[in-house]
C-alpha cells in the first residue's frame, strides 16, 4: 500500500503548484501584507496542505543572523548551570528566541566545533559560561556577540563580560564564620584552571589575613567542583589531629559532598564542623540547607540576553559585576571550642 504521507516540498515546488514565482512565495511567507489577497490565499493553502516548513538555515544566511542564542556549559552536572540554562531558556522563549544548549565538557575541541556551528547558522550571540582561559581559534573579529561569564576576555575579540563578585562572596562567608567565633577555618578549592576558583581562593587568603588568622597549609585542599571532592575533603580534614572548626567550600557541590560524608558516619553538622559554600541553588529542596552565597542565575541570564540583543546601543567590550548576598542555612553555628 502506498504511503499517504505527503512528500516534503521546498519553496520551488510550492511555487510550481501555486503557479507563481519563488519570489512571490517568499513574500507570502516573510511579508504577506505585500501580496495580493487571492495570491496569498492560494499559496497559504498549498503550504498548509503540504505542511511546508521554511528552510531556517537559508533564511539565516540571507538575513545574516537568526533568532538563536547559544549557551556553552562546561559542566551540566552543576546545579547552578542547570538553573542558569533554565533562566536563559525562559527569557529567550519570552522574547522570540530559541536557546541552543551546548554541553562542552570543558573541552577545547568541543568548544571549537560548537562555535563553528553557531557561526554557520548565524547565531545572534553566544553565552560562554565559566571555563578555562583560552580562545577557540578562527573566531572572526566581532563576527558574533560573545558574552563571557566568569572567564577572562578572549584576546583580540571585543567581548561582554559578566563577573560574579568572588571577592565579596568570600568576604561575606569568612565574616559570617568569624562572627560565630571561628578562628580555625579551612578551605576547599576548585580547579585552578577556572577563574572563579582562583579568585575565591585568593579572596579567602586575603580575608583571613585581614583578621590576622593563621592559615596552615594543611587547612587547604582542592579538586574539581564536584561532590566527590567534598567527600574527599571531609575525610582529609576529619583525619587531622588539629582540625578546623569551620570550612569555606568554593561551591555548593563541594559543601554538599562534605556534609553528606559527615552525616553518613554520624558526624554532626554544624556542631562538629560548620561549613558554607557558594551558589545557593536548590536551597528549598536540599537538606540540610547549606549556608551559602546567592549568585542569582536569573540576573546573570537577563544581563547576558540584554548584551546580546542590544549590541547596537551597548557596543563591546563591556563588563558587569553581578551582586551577591548571603543565605544562612543550617550548616553553620557558633564555635564550641
Amino acid at each position: 500500500m502506498a504511503s499517504s504521507k505527503k512528500p516534503y516540498l521546498g519553496i520551488r515546488e510550492i511555487a510550481r503548484l501555486a503557479g507563481v514565482s519563488t519570489a512571490t512565495v517568499s513574500r507570502v511567507i516573510n511579508t504577506p501584507e505585500a501580496t495580493a489577497p487571492a495570491t496569498r490565499e492560494k499559496v497559504l493553502k498549498i503550504i498548509e496542505e503540504y505542511n511546508y516548513v521554511p528552510n531556517q538555515a537559508a533564511k539565516n544566511l540571507f538575513a545574516g543572523t537568526s533568532n538563536a542564542i547559544a549557551i556553552f556549559v562546561q559542566d551540566m552536572r552543576n546545579p547552578y548551570y542547570v538553573a542558569l540554562v533554565s533562566e536563559m531558556n525562559r527569557i529567550c522563549l519570552a522574547n522570540g528566541y530559541m536557546l541552543i544548549i551546548c554541553d562542552t565538557g570543558d573541552d577545547l575541541e568541543t568548544e571549537k566545533k560548537y562555535h563553528e556551528y553557531c557561526q554557520s547558522i548565524r547565531c545572534s550571540g553566544i553565552f560562554y559560561t565559566s571555563g578555562t582561559i583560552r580562545e577557540p581559534s578562527n573566531i572572526p573579529s566581532n563576527s558574533i556577540p560573545l558574552v563571557l561569564f566568569d572567564r577572562e576576555p578572549f584576546p583580540e575579540h571585543d567581548c561582554y563580560c559578566l563577573l560574579n563578585n568572588h571577592e565579596e562572596a568570600i568576604r561575606i562567608l569568612v565574616d559570617h564564620l568569624y562572627k560565630l567565633g571561628h578562628r580555625k577555618i579551612g578551605f576547599i578549592g576548585g580547579p585552578e584552571r577556572l577563574l572563579s576558583s582562583r579568585e575565591r581562593h585568593a579572596g579567602f587568603r586575603r580575608r583571613m589575613q585581614h583578621y590576622g588568622l593563621e592559615m596552615p597549609e594543611e587547612y587547604f585542599t582542592a579538586g574539581e567542583f564536584d561532590e566527590q571532592t567534598g567527600v574527599d575533603a571531609f575525610d582529609y580534614f576529619y583525619s587531622l589531629a588539629d582540625a578546623p572548626t569551620a570550612i569555606v567550600a568554593a561551591n555548593d557541590q563541594l559543601a554538599r559532598g562534605f556534609v553528606g560524608r559527615a552525616l553518613s558516619i554520624g558526624v554532626r553538622i554544624p556542631e562538629e564542623f560548620s561549613i558554607c559554600g557558594v551558589d545557593a541553588v536548590d536551597i528549598i529542596h536540599a537538606y540540610p540547607p547549606i549556608t551559602s552565597i546567592r549568585q542569582d542565575p536569573r540576573a546573570v541570564a537577563e544581563a547576558a540576553f540584554h548584551f546580546i540583543t542590544h549590541t547596537d546601543t551597548i557596543p563591546a567590550p563591556q563588563e558587569k559585576i553581578m551582586d551577591v548576598s548571603l543565605f544562612i542555612g543550617t550548616t553553620t553555628c557558633r564555635c564550641r571550642d
